[in-house]
């Protein structure tokens, strides 16, 4: 990444009457901090789109859920998992589940205990599903791309697949 620098000289206040010479500053001050405050990208659109720097667009993909449960031997949930948060640099990552319908059936967390691995807890349809367990990457997986294993709060397996590995159903 390369920095760049603006030199210019500065006005003296004998140059400005009154008020101008602090106005003039503050202008100054503010149009170099500005792009440290936003990022602008130009979208091929009139225009450009601007977005405060930090802000987290939710990152979208496929989730896969596999779990047992009472009433049958095995059940999937299969949708789209909405993050807030970027796995890998965030410590911990909010997220939740929508069915192929679009209706909101999961909330959990992934929280990050190391470079490609970490703990997830989830619940499921207003808390009648829950669990938690490890989640890993393996070297290679896309970004977004993860198999997690853990158990329900009643102790029965529960598996959860997201990106590539959820359309995939690897690590079944």
């Amino acid at each position: 990444m390369q920095t760049e620098y603006l030199a210019f000289p500065l006005p003296t206040p004998s140059q400005f009457e009154g008020d101008s010479y602090m106005r003039h500053f503050f202008i100054l001050a503010l149009a170099l901090a500005l792009p440290a405050c936003a990022s602008v990208s130009n979208t091929g659109h009139q225009g450009a789109e601007w977005q405060p720097r930090g802000a987290v667009v939710a990152p979208v993909g496929p989730i896969r859920l596999v779990y047992r449960d009472d009433d049958s031997n095995e059940a999937t949930l299969v949708g789209v998992a909405r993050y807030r948060g970027v796995l890998g640099r965030d410590r911990l990552v909010i997220f939740s589940v929508e069915n192929q319908r679009g209706d909101h059936a999961c909330d959990g967390t992934l929280t990050q205990g190391g470079a490609n691995y970490g703990k997830f807890s989830l619940s499921c349809f207003e808390g009648k599903l829950s669990g938690s367990g490890d989640y890993e990457r393996k070297p290679g997986d896309p970004d977004g791309s993860f198999v997690a294993r853990g158990q329900t709060s009643r102790g029965l397996q529960i598996l959860m697949q997201t990106g590539r590995a959820a359309q995939d159903g690897r690590g079944s």
